[in-house]
């Protein structure tokens, strides 16, 4: 195949996919997506309870979650996360980035937390506005065909938390 070919061809691949990538995600919108944190101020001990509601009930049933959360790791402590929609997330808080995943073959739940993470505010925490920010998420829904679709490929939400 020549090159002008191989570049057509690529083309029409692409434009393929982002149409069915934009009629996917067209019943997500940014309300449905927003980060939230159950508390606007705390102090040194507090927890903090970082959460991404969503109402699925326009798109399914997720059966796949992949998000990293970044937090300032010199005022948090990673301590726990749970989904109400996967029953088992894994985990990894390494350098201010907090890795989730799960996956299920079905899911019953239309409702809730994609996720919820808890961090503790160290002793010493410096004082100031901190941001948690969801810098990737990745969701997949199980159709009424029984397929896999990609639901929503978020690159960037933000909540704030002052010291």
């Amino acid at each position: 195949m020549n090159f002008k070919k191989m570049i057509a061809s690529g083309a029409a691949a692409a434009m393929m996919l982002a149409s069915l990538s934009i009629s996917a995600f067209a019943a997500l919108t940014t309300d449905d997506l927003a980060l939230k944190a159950d508390k606007a101020e705390a102090a040194a001990g507090n927890e903090v309870y970082i959460s991404l509601p969503m109402n699925d009930s326009n798109t399914g049933y997720i059966t796949g979650i992949g998000a990293k959360l970044s937090y300032d790791e010199d005022a948090f402590e990673f301590v726990s996360a749970k989904s109400d929609f996967l029953p088992t997330l894994t985990m990894n808080a390494a350098n201010g980035v907090l890795g989730l995943a799960a996956t299920a073959d079905s899911n019953t739940i239309a409702t809730g937390n994609l996720f919820y993470a808890t961090f503790k505010v160290k002793n010493g925490a410096e004082g100031g506005a901190k941001d948690f920010t969801l810098t990737e998420l990745l969701l997949t829904e199980n159709n009424a065909e029984s397929e896999t679709d990609a639901l929503a490929n978020v690159t960037t939400a933000t909540v704030t938390v002052n010291i």
